[in-house]
């Protein structure tokens, strides 16, 4: 009988997707009687000729059931979002269950009447010391997938779970759990005192095509960036959160100087699920409703999964003005998004997994939460003599990613996607207007060798990116394009020199080419043209030691180059044109990476020192590459689950940067301070489950005093400031969910910059929320 046939005997007699999918238990390692097949039972285990794709554990555990006439009970909120290794070959039931199994926390044991029980592995384990461990986590954002103790770079996950229970809407409200790294007013989070956001923000972008340090990527596409964020990277539906520190260059290519963030959003299932969301929060009157969908549209072969969620709602800022000068209230701002993906992995090519995603984003209204001094506690802002924008932006997005197995050591993956982004903003009271349109097409090719053993693994790829800008700034502001082609070759290996001793070696090869021709207050007596056309060649090496102290700890040693474009732009005094360089930098960074008391305590320590070389700063009227710049530090952190019921977690950044050497002019930022560089961060909390319906957590998180640029002035010191954020739920009933959050608890003022003009981009006071959480 071939295994076709008897998946078709078995469809019959199925349970409800619901109960697999969801399941009704909530308990973390009870066990219900939710039968996965009820085919005789087998008295003694034979063989059986298996090939089963990776995909939704369920969906596998389904496929084995049927195959090998075996009964299987499990609690289906356990298998929930769980995927599993394809398995191709003879095995007896037991073998292929820890084959499927494996890496999952799970494990099935068999009993005397030949059926088998699913478990928490942990609960399988006689040893009353070891009865429970934190869930295994998979680091995807060096473009192989690694466990956490295994990962050379510095590099924090948060996971979904944790994403939902502190209630972070996006990325900027993660970064908070993260050594070394704080929040940016403009939307890109500062990594190791590299302002994220890169040199040039806010108008200055439109002159000489800002770029940022820190690169955020959603699914494999990163996201534009035009000066502003625009539109804030949601994390609604989202599977996990890396924040890869120091440059990634090697992998994740262009705009990676200060690191990486790299979001993945949860994939389609094969059994029916879904679940909504609406939600309140006091300060600023915000409105959440959100929910995804997901199951088959062909059983075992096509999946769907759609989540949408729209956020509105008034701004935590008193505006003070006339409201003839406004077409609308300042203080509103809707953002809504759309997600829909496709998961096709044929019955016919089990090899082959092809997964379609579109997205679509928007966001209208405030977005810079500006307000103006010398008392910046009342939150007003004072239009009187200064301005804000009211902003209308949409992004759309649309990829294809394969992936195909040729071999059980080598598979092949591919990424195609194009995305369109146009923003327009309008500034009151003084009429400002921009319209900005960009489409961009990304490619990536890629190999990834893993055998189960042997002395070499890695990866080797080629990447193709290219973005058209147009942009539109009226009355007398800018009219051009921009043009950005980069092409580029990467790899990285791994050779065991012995049972313990690993080396690391990769680089980049990458071509970037620019044309830009921009048009500056034309018909004016300052009028200017931005004329470029640059193309540069870059090497980026990166070379490495990983020693293994144990199998669950990693010492490492690594050193690797990351860099940013360089371009061309005018003047603000004369409008004159001139060019600046590159910005590079040289990384030597040791750390450690630990898995101890049977995966119940995960802990990780690094050093890190940066050399710059032309890091880029604004000194007006002109941007300048500084000569030498340095940065060194040390991250810690540790996650640990001292009880079943508790989970701990803290981190501590210390850092020390430095500008050493300055061109003729700009003697002035000798010795200074890199801006947003505090030289101290920490964060601590816990969440505990009181019982099985009602949990609780909190948090602080401590940021210590900066400066927003390097010229260090008075004026821009921003001062240190501690949050503490609380959160409850409590489950109604297994499918309904009550939960509530109360953010910078003690109404810390937070403030992110101060301008030399007397303005400042805040943080939000005392913000109060509930949400109402159904799943299906």
């Amino acid at each position: 009988m071939t295994f076709d046939v008897k998946k078709q005997l078995f469809r019959k007699k199925k349970l409800p997707a619901q109960c697999l999918a969801v399941g009704i238990s909530i308990s973390a390692i009870s066990i219900s009687s939710l039968p996965i097949s009820t085919n005789v039972h087998a008295a003694q285990p034979n063989a059986y000729e298996l090939n089963i794709k990776q995909g939704d554990l369920a969906s596998q555990l389904n496929h084995l059931a049927a195959a090998t006439h075996i009964y299987l009970a499990a609690d289906g909120s356990l298998l929930r979002g769980k995927q599993g290794k394809p398995i191709q070959g003879v095995y007896t039931p037991q073998a292929a269950l820890d084959a499927l199994l494996h890496d999952s926390g799970l494990a099935a044991i068999r009993n005397a009447d030949g059926s088998y029980t699913l478990m928490k592995e942990q609960v399988l384990i006689p040893s009353s010391a070891t009865t429970w461990q934190m869930d295994n986590i998979t680091v995807t954002g060096e473009k192989v997938n690694r466990s956490l103790s295994e990962t050379v770079s510095s590099v924090s996950v948060i996971t979904g779970d944790q994403l939902q229970e502190n209630h972070y809407k996006e990325v900027n409200e993660v970064i908070e759990r993260v050594p070394n790294v704080i929040r940016h007013p403009f939307g890109v989070p500062n990594i190791r005192g590299v302002d994220g956001a890169g040199a040039a923000q806010g108008v200055f972008s439109f002159i000489s095509g800002g770029r940022p340090r820190v690169s955020t990527s959603v699914d494999g596409l990163s996201e534009s960036w035009t000066g502003v964020r625009y539109i804030n990277t949601g994390l609604w539906d989202t599977k996990q959160v890396e924040v890869l520190r120091g440059p990634q260059s090697t992998t994740q290519g262009r705009n990676t100087l200060g690191g990486a963030i790299v979001v993945t959003t949860n994939d389609p299932d094969y059994e029916w699920q879904g679940k909504v969301r609406t939600g309140y929060e006091n300060q600023d009157g915000k409105y959440q409703i959100a929910g995804v969908i997901s199951g088959p549209l062909i059983e075992d072969e096509l999946a769907v999964r759609i989540a949408a969620e729209r956020l509105s709602g008034d701004s935590f800022i008193n505006y003070h003005l006339s409201e003839s000068e406004w077409p609308k209230a300042p203080n509103e701002s809707t953002s809504q998004s759309i997600r829909a993906k496709l998961l096709w992995e044929p019955l016919a090519i089990p090899e082959l997994s092809a997964k379609l995603t579109l997205t679509q984003r928007n966001a209208d209204g405030e977005y810079l939460n500006y307000i103006n001094g010398p008392d910046f506690s009342d939150y007003n802002f004072d239009g009187d003599n200064n301005n804000t924008r009211l902003q209308n932006s949409e992004e759309t997005g649309l990829s294809l990613d394969i992936q195909y197995l040729l071999n059980d050591d080598l598979t092949a993956h591919l990424l195609l996607g194009h995305q369109r982004y146009q923003s327009e903003f309008t500034q009151y009271p003084s009429l400002f207007y921009m319209d900005l349109e960009e489409n961009s097409t990304t490619f990536e090719s890629r190999l990834t060798y893993e055998p189960a053993e042997g002395l070499l693994s890695g990866v080797a790829g080629l990447y193709y990116y290219t973005k058209n800008e147009d942009i539109l700034i009226y009355d007398g502001g800018f009219d051009g394009t921009d043009k950005i082609t980069t092409v580029a070759l990467f790899g990285e290996t791994t050779l065991s020199l012995s049972d313990k001793l690993d080396l690391i070696a990769g680089g980049r090869l990458e071509r970037e080419h620019q044309t830009r021709d921009i048009v500056a207050w034309p018909g004016t007596a300052w009028q200017g043209e931005v004329d470029l056309d640059h193309a540069k060649n870059i090497f980026l090496p990166k070379i490495g030691l990983a020693y293994h102290l144990s199998a669950n700890s990693t010492l490492s040693l690594t050193a690797r180059r990351g860099y940013n474009a360089g371009g061309g732009a005018l003047d603000w005094d004369d409008s004159e044109f001139y060019t600046f360089d590159e910005e590079r930098v040289t990384t030597y960074e040791a750390g450690i990476r630990s898995a101890l008391l049977d995966n119940r305590l995960n802990l990780s320590a690094s050093v890190f020192y940066n050399q710059f070389d032309g890091y880029l700063a604004y000194v007006a009227p002109r941007f300048t590459n500084l000569s030498k710049a340095e940065s060194y530090g040390l991250e810690l952190e540790a996650n640990a689950q001292p009880t079943p019921s508790l989970r701990l977690f803290g981190s501590l950044g210390w850092l020390n940067s430095k500008i050493t050497d300055t061109k003729s002019g700009y003697e002035s930022l000798q010795g200074n301070e890199f801006g947003y560089a505090p030289n101290l961060t920490a964060n601590l909390g816990f969440d505990h489950d009181i019982h099985a319906k009602w949990s609780w957590g909190a948090n602080a998180h401590f940021v210590d005093g900066y400066y927003s640029d390097a010229s260090n002035t008075e004026e821009t010191e921003v001062d240190g400031y501690t949050t503490v954020n609380l959160h409850t739920a409590y489950k109604i009933n297994p499918d309904l969910t009550l939960s509530g959050y109360a953010n910078n608890l003690t109404n810390e003022e937070v403030i992110y910059r101060v301008t030399t003009n007397g303005q400042a981009n805040v943080g939000a006071p005392r913000t109060l929320g509930v949400t109402l959480d159904y799943q299906f």
